[in-house]
């Protein structure tokens, strides 16, 4: 990480720590650039004592100079609720085709979605970090730079490339001429409408691996899914590794029957009696 002495928060700019926020304490300004540009993890700001030369408390010790360090990459649990998020950003710091940003901040591919990359899938990952690129374009996927080419490891080549929001640092705003002022507000408008219709990330699920995973819901009642009536579920007379044995809901009143199904076949056959899976779910 850079090391820029406008941040490092002092006697004067106390007032400005926020208490619980992590960073980088010392009583030299070499060595708090060491500290920051070595990697060194981060202590909790446990006290702001204004009026004194050594304001900042560690939670063992005083000192006079206090480093904030970048806030740790938020967690977004669907893909609106990322894209909100996005465009309260995008509005509220005037960024725009022509913005000038830096990356402050490695960045990963939020929940595994398709089409995102990590700051690892590029050639050289360390230019990226505290560059400052000019914005190409505003998606409700991320924010596309421009500057130079940039080599990826899968070989492509490209004069642009898209970052999450959450690790980019304004430098200079959008300067939008009043021609642009309607597209902007037609793309916001766009935008909006995006995050809107988006539903949340639906779970996934998986077949029971075993017998374990599955001993949970061993006094449920199971429904076929071509059968959606109640008298038609299935009761567990038995399961192992393998797979389950339940209740043929198909046989005839007077001769009760039992089918066997693998835990794969469980999973594509049949249903929860509300309605959900039968199997494990996966993260979102």
């Amino acid at each position: 990480m850079e090391f820029d002495k406008s941040k490092i928060l002092t006697v004067v700019t106390a007032d400005q720590a926020n208490v619980g926020s992590m960073g980088y304490f010392s009583n030299y300004i070499p060595t708090l650039e060491g500290y920051v540009t070595g990697h060194i993890k981060p202590d909790k700001l446990t006290r702001v004592s204004l009026n004194t030369i050594y304001p900042f408390l560690d939670g063992h010790n005083y000192y006079s100079l206090f480093y904030p360090a970048p806030e740790p990459t938020p967690v977004f649990n669907s893909l609106k609720e990322y894209v909100l998020a996005e465009l309260d950003w995008v509005e509220k710091n005037l960024v725009w085709v022509g913005a000038k940003v830096k990356i402050v901040a490695s960045f990963t591919n939020p929940n595994g979605w398709e089409g995102w990359l990590n700051s690892d899938d590029f050639i050289h990952p360390s230019k990226l970090i505290d560059g400052e690129f000019v914005v190409r374009n505003v998606v409700p996927k991320g924010i596309n730079l421009y500057r130079d080419c940039v080599r990826r490891k899968d070989g492509l080549m490209k004069d642009w490339f898209t970052v999450p929001f959450y690790v980019l640092e304004v430098v200079e705003p959008s300067k939008k001429p009043i021609i642009e002022f309607c597209k902007y507000s037609c793309e916001m408008d766009s935008f909006r409408k995006y995050a809107n219709d988006l539903e949340s990330q639906k779970p996934t699920y998986r077949p029971f691996a075993n017998a374990e995973e599955f001993a949970p819901y061993r006094d449920e009642w199971f429904k076929h899914k071509e059968s959606k009536c109640y008298d038609m579920c299935s009761s567990v007379t038995d399961y192992s590794d393998r797979g389950i044995v339940l209740c043929d809901p198909y046989s005839e009143r007077d001769s009760l029957k039992f089918g066997f199904y693998t835990w794969v076949g469980f999973f594509e056959e049949f249903e929860r009696e509300n309605g959900d899976p039968c199997g494990i779910r996966g993260e979102v």
